[in-house]
């Protein structure tokens, strides 16, 4: 017998595990998603597959399509606030009294 196994870097784990909110989001809506090797999102859309390596190329097809703007709003606005905790220590103030 052949045992096959991905073995993937945690790199390439965390950016497939970033797809997720997106990738939810689109298989709610029967978009078919697929995550490529080693972290691109594909999915069906008006009848062509369309895949993007990373979420900037993404967010600039959907700004030309409304209705995917819509299934992909609440996913793409998490991903913001999500990059904004990463990027940003909380910000503490030392108040009087």
């Amino acid at each position: 017998p052949i045992r096959l196994s991905a073995d993937f870097s945690t790199e390439t784990l965390q950016a497939r595990r970033e797809w997720s909110d997106i990738f939810k989001a689109l298989k709610d809506k029967n978009l078919q998603p697929r995550i490529l090797y080693p972290a691109r999102i594909s999915f069906r859309y008006e009848g062509e597959i369309k895949s993007f390596p990373d979420k900037q190329k993404l967010r600039e097809f959907v700004t030309k399509s409304p209705p995917l703007q819509e299934i992909l709003k609440k996913a793409l606005i998490l991903e913001k606030r999500k990059k904004g905790e990463r990027g940003h220590k909380p910000q503490t103030r030392e108040t009087d009294g």
